[in-house]
């Protein structure tokens, strides 16, 4: 960590009420000023971390309303949390002191959502003079470093993503059912080409290719390949699917078992419909409703037999995917920047959200377990 000195001193990232804040947010216009005109070099350095100022910003205030939340005192500036900035043409620095919450846990976890939710990596990081200082350089893009496929044993753990470092993994015996969500440019497709590249090592998935050409290179991958503009045959596909799941059903009733697993009865199989949404709505009236009819009677009786949807959609529309279906799918993600909206729609509440991920980053939920998550950068579908 280099020592502080004039050139880089530390600014204090102040939270307060309206008055403090105009005086604050002055004081900050008049300096841009000076930094334009006497060191140019120091204002742009200042626009290019910018953005990460800022959200670290939002995280501070993040951190009051959960304090406040958990019934911790927050009165006056004395109670707020201390964080201060400098940085130069290739770094920027941070020092953090906890009022409330001094454990080293609490920097940590602060330190690695400053992380997920930037365009950062950590340099150097170190505790002094009752400080934690940490030096931060900006990425040399917006992707993720890539995370390799997982070759574990344990096939009904299926790699997803990453959370601070660690992989999260989607249990397809007890959480069935994925819903991805995400808008155009969100990463979603990078995301998705991740989670197939671990289960089609396994398992048989039938691909319904909402765009006709994210997955036509891999359509030699898949038990079975539509593009959308067929719409026949994925309709064909959807009733196949729910016809198998039924006989599924059929044979465990004759041999007086309950679901596959235990004595590796069948293998799970998935079904993946992109721009699901799209696709319902482009169906007449009468075929919209049988097609509901068979996702929603996918999504309830799939889990026991191994029979597992997969729905990509940029907007999860009740209209299209009834709460009562909905609460079927037990991993839920969401990719990109989103508003509030799409929160309520995925997990029923818009609390601990922030609007500010960036492409590749979002939330998941799997089964009753929350995660910040970052997608793993692969640029195909790859199976060994």
């Amino acid at each position: 960590m280099k020592k502080k000195n004039k050139k880089e001193k530390y600014y204090r990232i102040y939270v307060g009420n309206t008055l403090f804040m105009f005086i604050y947010k002055t004081g900050n216009f008049f300096r841009n000023i000076y930094w334009k005109i006497f060191k140019k070099e120091y204002a742009s350095a200042y626009k290019k971390y910018k953005n990460d100022l800022l959200n670290v910003k939002r995280l501070q205030k993040n951190f009051i309303k959960i304090s406040k939340s958990q019934n911790r005192k927050i009165k006056n500036f004395s109670d707020v949390p201390l964080f201060y900035y400098r940085f130069n043409s290739k770094t920027i620095s941070i020092k953090i002191r906890f009022l409330n919450l001094p454990k080293e846990i609490n920097y940590e976890n602060f330190l690695e959502t400053i992380v997920i939710t930037s365009n950062l990596k950590v340099i150097e990081k170190i505790f002094k003079d009752g400080f934690y200082y940490v030096e931060l350089g900006l990425l040399a893009d917006n992707i993720p470093e890539k995370v390799f496929i997982d070759n574990s044993s344990d096939k009904l753990n299926i790699p997803i993503a990453t959370s601070f470092g660690k992989i999260i993994y989607w249990n397809i015996k007890s959480v069935p059912h994925a819903l991805f969500t995400g808008s155009t440019g969100s990463g979603k497709t990078t995301f998705v080409k991740y989670v197939l590249s671990n289960i089609l090592r396994y398992y048989e998935v039938n691909c319904i290719d909402g765009k006709s050409i994210d997955y036509i290179k891999y359509s030699d991958y898949f038990k079975k390949y539509e593009s959308v503009l067929n719409k026949e045959n994925c309709i064909s596909m959807i009733k196949e699917f729910n016809d198998e799941m039924i006989g599924r059903f059929t044979y465990l009733q004759e041999i007086k078992e309950d679901n596959i697993y235990d004595k590796n009865i069948y293998q799970p199989k998935f079904l993946m419909i992109d721009e699901y949404t799209s696709f319902i709505e482009s169906l007449d009236k009468k075929t919209k409703a049988e097609i509901l009819n068979l996702i929603g009677n996918i999504a309830r009786l799939g889990r026991a037999v191994g029979m597992i949807l997969i729905l990509l959609m940029q907007r999860p529309d009740t209209t299209f995917l009834s709460g009562e279906i909905r609460n079927n799918f037990l991993l839920r993600v969401v990719l990109g920047p989103n508003g509030n909206e799409i929160y309520r729609m995925m997990f029923d509440t818009t609390d601990d959200f922030e609007n500010n991920m960036k492409i590749g980053q979002g939330y998941a939920r799997v089964g009753g377990k929350q995660y910040i998550i970052s997608v793993p950068y692969v640029k195909s579908i790859e199976l060994s």
